[in-house]
């Protein structure tokens, strides 16, 4: 015989499953709906592509968040300390010491170096210290001190690429600057002063043999910008590119031997014989930085109309193909790339994604985000006002 109260009982159930599936596939529908008026902004095609990107990340990236950090520990670093993640420490370099943390934020090693404006680069297995405003600046590899130079005025920009190779500018009297460039074993090896130019950057190509400049000539309320090629062994010019009204305060060497260099809303390609290969006007850019060896990420900011509080995160490769990989609500106040990883810090989360625009992982903070840095493609140091979080990614 039929049970017709369990049958009703069943009937109840069905009936239940599916006002709430309705519900969900109701709301999933609004969600679409919203994501897709947002994204015919961007144009047809692209519009396409980031609703069904942005349709998916919201979807499904709440698996991706919420991870604890595998370690925190206090550390005060807003005052006025440099903060990197090199190898496996977290070097802090500060007004009178460098100390090297592990992951568990014990100190492992220190060295009394000055340091009024410290700042920290590193390159591989290499960290460069410098005393920014000041003459010295010390390589180390891992805790070692491998040289320590100074130069003859104070320093206002540095650089070291992958083979060790460092360039220095500093100021030098009766010049508008000069360069001092250094091997890897800390020799001495080239030196330029520039009389009627500022010189905003230098970077030796990874042959150690050809020197990127970039200037500036200022001109009244003009400002006539030069990216210049040095062969240093020759010591001669082999090639220049040069724009009136611009500035290129950064430049970046690609694998191919083009150059990337930055305007205040461009980024530029230029070949070692001053030839500009491509250009593109992005807009407002607020951050950029090399991701590996054969492109760079650029944070572009979305400027007037219903899209003005977004952030659209874009790679540059050496041929000049850009791809949108990301678009993010709100500003980005801090970025770091590297292994295939780029981390976006906005304030009180970090976004760990790939150089394809896939989520790796959200990070969220109940305090300020000062810094993120990567210690590689798996684990990062996320820097707050009084606590360092160490993170892994995948």
């Amino acid at each position: 015989m039929l049970d017709t109260n369990r049958a009703d009982q069943n009937r109840g159930e069905y009936r239940g499953g599916l006002s709430v599936l309705a519900f969900l596939m109701l709301l999933l529908v609004l969600l679409a709906a919203v994501l897709f008026a947002n994204a015919k902004t961007g144009g047809e095609e692209t519009g396409r592509q980031n609703f069904f990107k942005a349709l998916w990340d919201r979807v499904f990236e709440g698996n991706k968040a919420s991870k604890s950090a595998s370690s925190v520990f206090d550390l005060n670093c807003r005052d006025g300390s440099a903060v990197e993640a090199y190898g496996n420490y977290l070097v802090k370099y500060g007004s009178d010491s460098i100390r090297w943390l592990d992951k568990q934020g014990k100190e492992s090693y220190w060295r009394m170096i000055p340091g009024v404006k410290p700042f920290l680069a590193k390159a591989g297995k290499r960290l460069l210290a410098v005393n920014m405003g000041g003459r010295d600046f010390y390589m180390f590899d891992e805790t070692r001190l491998r040289w320590k130079k100074s130069v003859g005025g104070d320093i206002l920009a540095v650089d070291v690429n992958g083979k060790g190779y460092v360039c220095v500018v500093h100021k030098k009297e009766g010049y508008q600057g000069a360069v001092q460039v250094y091997d890897p074993l800390g020799n001495w090896i080239y030196a330029l002063a520039k009389a009627d130019s500022f010189i905003l950057s230098a970077k030796l190509l990874g042959s150690g043999q050809t020197l990127v400049l970039s200037t500036v000539n200022i001109k009244g309320a003009r400002t006539d910008a030069c990216l210049e090629f040095i062969d240093i062994r020759e010591n001669r010019t082999i090639g220049s590119y040069a724009e009136e009204n611009a500035i290129f305060p950064s430049v970046w060497p690609l694998e191919d031997g083009t150059v990337a260099a930055l305007d205040h809303s461009r980024i530029l390609g230029v070949n070692l014989r001053g030839e500009k290969e491509w250009s593109h006007d992005l807009g407002v850019i607020s951050a950029c930085l090399p991701c590996g060896d054969s492109k760079v990420v650029c944070v572009v900011g979305s400027g007037e109309g219903p899209n003005r509080n977004r952030s659209a995160i874009k790679t540059v490769d050496s041929r000049g193909d850009i791809k949108d990989i990301y678009t993010l609500e709100g500003s980005v106040e801090d970025m770091d790339a590297g292994d295939g990883v780029i981390a976006v810090n906005t304030g009180r989360e970090v976004l760990f994604i790939n150089d394809d625009g896939e989520l790796l992982f959200k990070y969220s903070s109940n305090e300020d985000i000062d810094r993120v840095s990567l210690f590689n493609g798996r684990e990062a140091a996320v820097v707050g006002r009084k606590k360092v979080s160490i993170v892994k990614i995948r």
